[in-house]
């Protein structure tokens, strides 16, 4: 009689949960976006308040996790935006059932999409492994989008007619779906294929799981991910999505994950879901209102004789300003670093004269130890609220790295306050370099003398790779009508104080081009900077546009998606790059692609510090040099020669230094 009544209640239970998410789901399809989050911000508020055991649990994953770090208003908050980011990303999934995939993707920006294509030329396919944050349900759509398909491993609903509608949903664009638990052979059979497999690796996983560290407590976490990548040999890529504040999401593909093999099949697979599990507990302290904490994360817990070994993940914080190329450069040493997890803040400050005072107060008093009291109210007093919370809330680093500088002062004033070890990249003025730990210097900054903690460089660290702009260059041949041609590349920078690029030079560089072009029947793909004379874009327009010579062109004065320079070094026989943009002198010369450096205009002297790099570069083989009079002689010359171009990376050689700074073999 009880289990009669039981079967009853369920297919009740059964049937008005269906009704009601499709009733939901009828409605917010016919509310305007912005309408439609904000019924499922109202749904998960009410969700909050009236489910008291869920709330429960979030209250105390919360606690167990930051409870250390923050009070407990704050914690009542994050549980609170928690539960609405749940009902909007009910609301958003629903909504977005009809969407075609063009309409879908214009919701997302998506940061690392190389790093998919790295990860599926292996041929072993590859394993997304993603988190319950942001929108997990579409961000699951975009990865099938992205990768050509994909197979959701999912949990199954308890409810079959929910569980039903929910998968009729998840597979509109390309997402097959098969349940946890079920048989290992059919995702052995897909990665063998080259397809991906994508599963979160967020979940308790009961007394199956292998038990690493989560927020710094086991956590029983499912093996597969791991044990299906070690029997495949298919590479783990980590790839999660975030709400921004206008409710568009940025999806985060990481590079394919190393792997430790060091033959003990049980502790590889601990140490290696430790190492993915690490990553998943980085965005959710990045994006904490967003992760579902009323899971029971930690339900599941170790008997006292289990032992979990921690895994040797070194954490480095970025500090950015804000501006690409400063940027860019302590991303480009951070790519290098294996294992390693990082965290990036930007920095803003409340007025520009409170920059440049703590600047000089911080060159003045550099090596006084503060009290930490000081630091706090400094950085209090100096930075935007949101910053100054940011920075004070970041936990424990092994180490921080900064570019740019009016990021030198926070960086020193964090590493006191935390003990963390302080890295910079250049010179900072006019902090300078004495008092950090490691200093990554290009050639052309040399100090007048020698520091132990300067690491010197022939260029400046960058993101680029013969593997990224290979990847690059792919997707934009594929955009473009130049199979069997060759490519010459342009990338033409602008006026500074030792350069300059007058319209003159520009339209005697224009023809020359087209000059060679049509000797070679070659293509022309182009870019600008932001620095470039609006006058001289004009002369490109006149001379370049409308000439089929011009397979490319993106000018920086005009709307543009992306950066287009990995993909005209990926395309181009051969890149032209003007002498007044070190940085992407240093790009090119990092792509592995021949390379010409152009003299232009300069002013006085130019820069003879750079100058001297720059002959340092082409007598290293990392590129030639010319102007415009022998540009034609040396593109022929440099065209018909087989040989290959040596390839500068010194974002490895900073990599290095500061790794060994973080394992205490440099002497700081």
């Amino acid at each position: 009689m009880a289990n009669q009544q039981s079967h009853i209640v369920y297919k009740v239970k059964n049937l008005a949960i269906y009704v009601l998410v499709v009733a939901v789901g009828f409605v917010v399809r016919r509310l305007p976006r912005s309408a439609a989050l904000y019924l499922g911000a109202w749904i998960g508020d009410l969700l909050y308040r009236s489910v008291r055991r869920r709330r429960q649990i979030a209250l105390k994953n919360l606690k167990m996790a930051l409870g250390d770090e923050l009070e407990a208003e704050e914690l009542k908050r994050i549980a609170r935006r928690s539960f609405q980011n749940m009902g909007k990303t009910m609301a958003e999934f629903l909504k977005a059932s009809g969407y075609s995939r063009e309409r879908l993707l214009r919701m997302f920006q998506i940061d690392g999409v190389e790093n998919y294509h790295r990860a599926m030329k292996s041929g072993k396919g590859m394993i997304v492994v993603s988190a319950h944050i942001g929108n997990w349900e579409l961000g699951f759509q975009i990865v099938a989008i992205l990768a050509g398909g994909a197979l959701g491993i999912v949990q199954k609903f308890k409810y079959h007619r929910l569980d039903k509608l929910i998968n009729s949903y998840r597979t509109r664009h390309g997402v097959d779906v098969i349940e946890r638990g079920t048989a290992v052979r059919p995702i052995l059979k897909l990665l063998k294929q080259g397809k991906c497999v994508a599963l979160m690796g967020d979940q308790n996983a009961g007394d199956g799981g292998v038990f690493v560290d989560f927020f710094g407590i086991p956590a029983s976490t499912a093996k597969g991910p791991v044990a299906f990548a070690m029997k495949s040999g298919a590479p783990i890529v980590c790839t999660f999505d975030a709400r921004l504040k206008n409710d568009s999401h940025l999806i985060t593909i990481s590079k394919p994950m190393e792997m430790q093999v060091s033959g003990d099949l049980e502790t590889d697979i601990q140490i290696n879901t430790a190492r993915v599990t690490k990553q998943i507990e980085n965005i959710v302290r990045k994006y904490p209102c967003q992760w579902l904490w009323m899971h029971n994360r930690w339900k599941t817990r170790p008997e006292s004789n289990i032992q979990h070994p921690a895994p040797s993940i070194q954490r480095v914080l970025v500090l950015s300003d804000g501006k690409p190329g400063h940027y860019n450069q302590s991303l480009g040493i951070i790519d290098r670093m294996d294992d390693v997890s990082a965290q990036v803040i930007q920095i803003r400050f409340r007025r520009k004269w409170r920059d440049n005072l703590l600047r000089i107060s911080t060159r003045l008093l550099a090596g006084v130890k503060l009290p930490a009291e000081m630091i706090i109210a400094i950085l209090r007093w100096s930075l935007e609220d949101t910053s100054a919370s940011e920075v004070l809330d970041v936990g424990r680093f092994d180490a921080i790295l900064s570019t740019g500088s009016s990021m030198a002062a926070p960086n020193l004033l964090l590493g006191q306050l935390t003990g963390a070890k302080s890295a910079v990249c250049m010179k900072p003025s006019p902090v300078g370099i004495n008092h950090f730990d490691l200093a990554v210097v290009p050639e052309h900054k040399k100090p007048r003398r020698e520091f132990g903690q300067v690491v010197m460089t022939l260029g400046v660290p960058n993101r680029v790779t013969p593997e990224y702009v290979r990847t690059e260059g792919g997707c934009l041949a594929g955009k473009l009508s130049i199979t069997g041609r060759h490519v010459i590349g342009l990338l033409l920078g602008g006026d500074d104080r030792h350069y300059a690029i007058p319209p003159r030079i520009t339209s005697s560089l224009c023809d020359a081009l087209l000059d060679v072009c049509g000797e070679m029947d070659a293509r022309i793909a182009l870019t600008t900077s932001r620095r470039t004379d609006p006058k001289s874009e004009d002369v490109i327009r006149t001379k370049m546009l409308d000439d089929p010579s011009c397979c490319f062109a993106i000018l920086a004065s005009e709307p543009q998606q992306g950066n287009p320079v990995p993909g005209i070094l990926g395309i181009s026989d051969v890149t032209i790059v003007t002498e007044d943009s070190f940085s992407m002198v240093c790009e090119a010369a990092s792509s592995g692609r021949k390379v010409i450096i152009l003299r232009v205009e300069r002013r006085k002297q130019g820069d003879p510090a750079r100058q001297r790099v720059y002959q340092m570069l082409a007598g290293r083989g990392y590129a030639r040099m010319a102007d415009i009079s022998s540009l034609k002689d040396v593109i022929l010359d440099f065209v018909g020669n087989s040989s290959e171009s040596e390839v500068l990376d010194d974002a490895r050689t900073a990599a290095c230094a500061l790794r060994d700074l973080i394992n205490g073999r440099r002497n700081s």
